[in-house]
């Protein structure tokens, strides 16, 4: 009985892990800049062409996230230095995020809202 609680807790604790923390970190908006800032990194805007050009945070590159050749674009990208990454809400550019580390980027930050 006490093997069976111990597999168990043992599951449960490799379960509850964040694989992600070691690549992709959500952000709030003034660490965001804070970080995007003061460190050398790419910042990428993941809107569509239409919502970057009506306004987008400086030095920003546009990278669709709808674009048919997105992940094309995205393996031009530098895996090696810190990428900041963002879009209106979060959604696009969460999943953008995970995109790049099955395209085995070093570290993402994701802006969160």
């Amino acid at each position: 009985m006490n093997f069976l609680f111990y597999l168990l807790s043992l599951i449960f604790l490799i379960s509850c892990g964040d694989t992600n923390s070691q690549i992709i970190e959500n952000i709030e908006v003034s660490q965001f800049h804070q970080l995007a800032n003061n460190v050398d990194g790419i910042i990428i805007d993941v809107r569509t062409p239409k919502e970057f050009h009506s306004g987008h945070i400086k030095g920003a590159t546009n990278i669709d996230f709808y674009a048919d050749n997105f992940t094309e674009k995205l393996n031009i990208v530098r895996k090696d230095v810190p990428i900041y990454i963002y879009c209106r809400s979060g959604v696009r550019s969460s999943s953008a995020a995970d995109k790049m580390e099955e395209l085995g980027f070093t570290k993402v930050y994701n802006l969160l809202g």
